[in-house]
């Protein structure tokens, strides 16, 4: 881990209310800055992702750049870090967040960290995500954290060189591996073939979610009422950050017919944290029209299946239960609408709205 000289206590803070960015802050000093970060309920969170826009921590501390800055808990303690920076800029800099992970125990509502300056370049950190387009593969795009891996499907997919080898396949659902370790397993995978990774080998997990041209684990889809019509395989990914705390890329999709619904486009931006059982998955639509009926769903598999429907908050949210030789996943979503047995759930979104 990095260390550094003990700077002076910054003289202003920024502070994120219960997980979120809520900001503040004073007049800047060169030390560096405080970030307080306030867990109301008072629950367990373990591994709980703290995201820290850095436009706010320049501001105070101008001064601050990447690789130059150390986290410490509230002990004094050099916490891993990160500092994303999605848009490539000739003329300087635009950092986007500085992310950090914290285990709140039960009960502990405030933790208080500060953000130092390193005179020495920090040294790089073992990566706990991972993601990667694979050419080799019909240009899957893949991705992973120390607990889970996930994969979609590109356009080579759909087209001849796939068919011409028995491959082809037309979905736009979110596949599923389970892993039985925390180390990085997509390269070792892949190296594998596809069919060996589809089996449990190593004992490192396996991809037991098949998904074929399905939902998998929240795709998404456009429904009319009566039926539900789907995107064609990606066609362009853009990977934006790879590691080590946080890897983020987006999906796009070229447009795509939706009956009388008209044409529509689509957008996925995939944010994957470390140690956490669940990705950040933004779509955004183009279509003509005032409102459409935007729809996610989930794959279901009867013969390893254990299905859950429980009411909290106002909301239901369904569960399935996937597990093959004692490896399982958990797949859940909030369900929306009157089809409370239905393997997908609906929302209506509406221009600049989700």
């Amino acid at each position: 881990m990095p260390t550094s000289s003990r700077a002076p206590r910054a003289c202003h803070s920024i502070a994120i209310m219960a997980i979120a960015a809520l900001l503040t802050g004073g007049a800047a000093c060169a030390a560096g800055v405080n970030v307080t970060v306030s867990n109301d309920g008072g629950l367990a969170r373990p591994a709980a992702v703290v995201a820290v826009p850095f436009a706010e921590i320049a501001k105070l501390a101008p001064d601050l750049r990447m690789y130059h800055l150390v986290v410490r808990d509230p002990k004094g303690r050099v916490l891993p870090s990160q500092v994303t920076n999605y848009q490539h800029d000739h003329h300087g800099a635009e950092y986007d967040d500085l992310v950090f992970s914290w285990n709140f125990a039960a009960g502990e509502k405030r933790a208080v960290f500060s953000v130092e300056p390193s005179a020495t370049a920090t040294p790089p950190e073992t990566p706990c995500v991972y993601a990667r387009p694979v050419p080799e593969r019909f240009s899957d795009m893949a991705w992973e954290n120390d607990r889970i891996a996930h994969r979609m499907y590109g356009l080579p997919l759909n087209g001849p060189e796939a068919a011409a080898v028995g491959e082809k396949l037309r979905g736009s659902g979110v596949d599923v591996w389970g892993k039985r370790v925390r180390y990085p397993i997509i390269d070792r995978w892949y190296a594998k073939g596809h069919d060996q990774f589809h089996k449990d080998g190593e004992g490192e997990g396996l991809d037991l979610y098949s998904i074929g041209g399905s939902r998998g684990d929240g795709g998404t889809g456009i429904w009319d009422g009566q039926k539900l019509w789907t995107s064609d395989n990606f066609s362009y990914v853009r990977v934006l950050s790879n590691g080590p705390r946080r890897a983020a890329f987006s999906l796009a999709y070229s447009s795509w017919a939706a009956g009388a619904k008209g044409n529509f486009e689509e957008l996925k931006h995939i944010t994957v944290d470390c140690g956490v059982n669940f990705d950040a998955i933004e779509t955004s639509f183009g279509f003509i029209g005032d409102e459409a009926l935007v729809a996610i769903g989930i794959t279901e598999h009867p013969q390893n299946l254990l299905r859950a429907s429980v009411t909290r908050r106002a909301q239901i949210r369904i569960g399935i239960w996937i597990g093959i030789a004692g490896l399982g996943n958990l797949f859940g979503m909030p369900h929306q609408d009157d089809r409370r047995h239905s393997p997908f759930c609906c929302r209506k979104v509406t221009e600049g709205r989700n």
